[in-house]
């Protein structure tokens, strides 16, 4: 079975076992970055570019 699991928090990360890890290719993103995607927040409608409002309220963007 394939999948990919996601998890959002504000503490700091830790591998399950272990520590954090020490490469530079850490694919988990940090709290500033995670706050930072806002996936779907714009559509193309009409020749131009839309925001999502639900987005927008969902994460408080002006």
């Amino acid at each position: 079975m394939n999948g990919v699991h996601f998890k959002l928090t504000g503490e700091g990360v830790t591998e399950c076992v272990g520590g954090s890890m020490q490469t530079c290719c850490d694919p988990r993103l940090n709290y500033e970055q995670s706050l930072g995607y806002l996936p779907g927040s714009y559509e193309e409608q009409d020749g131009e570019v839309a925001r999502n409002e639900e987005e927008e309220r969902r994460f408080g963007v002006d």
